[in-house]
């Protein structure tokens, strides 16, 4: 089946949005709102967020602001986030910006793959699957590859979660790099993936993305998606994932938090 770019994009976002729900549904759920979905994780950073998807400017400046009084008052995730392809992020970025919002991370590129007929070449380094007692431990793995706050507790909650493959490559007994898998219906999203600095540039990552494409045909999976970061593009690139969109997310820092 062909997709517009559009829906590629589409798919793509909606692969954060699996994750979010996913972890969400095993902490505080999710809030449906007709211009945002926010998603209750506060075991995590990332997967603690509002979902913007109002379209229109005056409908947008009046759900930042209400998603910002609603942060500052605890009853919201502090992140926020939009598909360049829904929602302009010339018309939002004022109302971001007067609401006292920040940029935490560069924009990324919403990326997709179609599975059907494309052949994972073999790994060329041993990637295992990590056991539930051990997610914990490659949680806090990932987090010193990427040089940012563990996502030790909210990936704990989710360990044996039939939908999630936590994936790990492990050098003289010690995990230096992994990624997770989570395959819900037909798209398989690809999340986490990092390598510590010390053994990057040995081919680990692309070993894990192809161990990853291998399970996601396997489960049928039609097509593979992702939110890629600046340094993680081209490695995406080079698998034949193609950019179709971008994710922007921004931080309100509700009451005490420090920066």
């Amino acid at each position: 089946m062909s997709y517009t770019v559009k829906e590629k994009a589409r798919l793509a976002m909606e692969s954060l949005l699996d994750s979010c729900e996913l972890v969400s549904g095993y902490s505080g759920g999710k809030k449906v709102e007709e211009a945002y979905t926010a998603y209750f994780a506060p075991e995590t950073m990332w997967y603690n967020r509002v979902y913007i998807h109002a379209a229109e400017n005056e409908t947008l400046e009046a759900t930042v602001s209400a998603v910002a009084a609603g942060v500052r008052e605890g009853k919201l995730p502090p992140l926020i986030s939009w598909l360049s392809t829904e929602v302009s992020s010339k018309a939002i970025r004022p109302f971001v910006k007067a609401e006292g919002y920040m940029n935490p991370l560069p924009v990324q590129e919403a990326m997709f793959l179609d599975l059907e007929g494309y052949t994972p070449a073999a790994p060329t380094a041993t990637v295992e699957h990590v056991s539930a007692d051990k997610v914990g431990e490659w949680a806090d793995t990932i987090a010193a590859a990427f040089g940012k706050p563990t996502e030790h507790d909210g990936m704990v909650l989710i360990a044996a979660d039939e939908h999630c493959d936590f994936l790990v490559h492990y050098e003289e007994g010690k995990m230096v790099a992994g990624m997770l898998l989570i395959c819900v219906g037909d798209n398989a999203g690809v999340h986490e993936v990092a390598t510590m600095e010390a053994c990057r540039g040995k081919g680990i990552a692309s070993s894990l993305m192809n161990c990853a494409m291998a399970i996601a045909k396997e489960k049928g999976c039609k097509y593979a998606t992702l939110q890629a970061s600046p340094m993680g593009a081209p490695l995406y690139e080079k698998l034949g994932f193609e950019a179709v969109g971008e994710v922007h997310t921004w931080l309100v820092p509700p009451p005490g938090m420090m920066l």
